[in-house]
């Protein structure tokens, strides 16, 4: 094997780094802080085109880990009402 050979992009790696740039223009999109009882609040969308999937998801601290006490999720359509 060449080592100095340009790696394929597989269809699995084309997806993945479409999944990562999605996951980076959520969180571009989102909103993030610890409320006063400690919980982790996200908030934000992710854009799918003419559609948002928007989400709501809430953390509490327990036994050392982040574990869900909310996880909402809804489609939007852009720009319209919802």
């Amino acid at each position: 094997m060449n080592p100095f050979a340009r790696p394929s992009l597989s269809v699995a790696g084309a997806l993945s780094l479409r999944l990562a740039a999605a996951l980076v223009a959520a969180l571009l999109a989102s909103t993030s802080h610890i409320d006063k009882s400690g919980a982790l609040i996200l908030r934000g969308f992710f854009d799918a085109g003419s559609t948002h999937v928007v989400y709501e998801l809430d953390f509490l601290p327990s036994e050392g880990e982040w574990k869900a006490s909310n996880l909402t999720v809804r489609l939007k359509p852009v720009g319209g009402k919802q």
